[in-house]
């Protein structure tokens, strides 16, 4: 949107530096677009509509995987996202 508003699909809440998390957006096909992890020391970075090349994906209805690794405990979370440009 022109105000910058719900530009990039942000995950609030994470504790990343005491537990390893993993996104995964695939789209209605099941082909994964984008995919983001701060194991190993990568950097974790938030959804903004773009595949893993940087291409803003097209309007449609993307789906997401989210995990969530502590020390004792493993959380799954999954939806979906419409994915709209104006």
């Amino acid at each position: 949107d022109p105000d910058g508003y719900n530009n990039a699909f942000v995950i609030f809440g994470l504790d990343l530096p005491n537990q390893e998390a993993e996104l995964t957006i695939v789209n209605s096909a099941g082909t994964r677009v984008f995919y983001t992890t701060n194991r190993d020391g990568n950097e974790w970075k938030d959804w903004d509509g773009k595949n893993g090349s940087g291409i803003d994906m097209p309007e449609g209805t993307y789906y997401y995987i989210l995990k969530i690794v502590s020390d004792i405990s493993t959380f799954k979370k999954s939806g979906f996202i419409i994915l709209k440009r104006y």
